[in-house]
């Protein structure tokens, strides 16, 4: 045997009239032989009954929020520029190559041209103590 609920939120109306439809296809059994019979939605006592006075929940107004007028694409401009790391990577390279490595490798970049823009002033203040 298999058992369906379904769960579904309708109009008063068209509660009624389902309920109606309902009872009136359940009160129906022909035997052999016998015609439908036409039964007015009127005659019919509804299976279920509608709640009375039933409160809606108004959905609650969200005050406005502050606009990030900051656009996705668009990214802080770093205090340190590509340039700037380059050359105090290469003189820090010259004295600790593989401490330079370490550091790439800690901020998840193969090169200097691969460090993310985000990265830059961190990056650039680690190697300044390796200087």
């Amino acid at each position: 045997m298999l058992e369906v609920k379904v769960t579904i939120t309708l109009a008063k109306e068209v509660l009624n009239l389902l309920s109606n439809l309902a009872g009136g296809i359940k009160a129906f059994k022909p035997e052999q032989g016998q015609a439908m019979q036409q039964v007015s939605a009127e005659s019919i006592k509804p299976s279920v009954e509608p709640k009375q006075n039933v409160e809606v929940e108004q959905p609650k107004k969200e005050e406005p929020k502050e606009l990030d007028t900051t656009k996705p694409d668009e990214q802080v401009e770093p205090s340190v520029t590509i340039e700037e790391i380059r050359s105090l990577t290469a003189k820090a390279a010259k004295k600790d190559k593989p401490a330079v490595k370490k550091l790439l490798t800690k901020f998840e970049a193969k090169s200097v041209s691969t460090l993310a823009t985000d990265n830059y002033q961190a990056f650039y203040d680690e190697v300044k103590e390796l200087v």
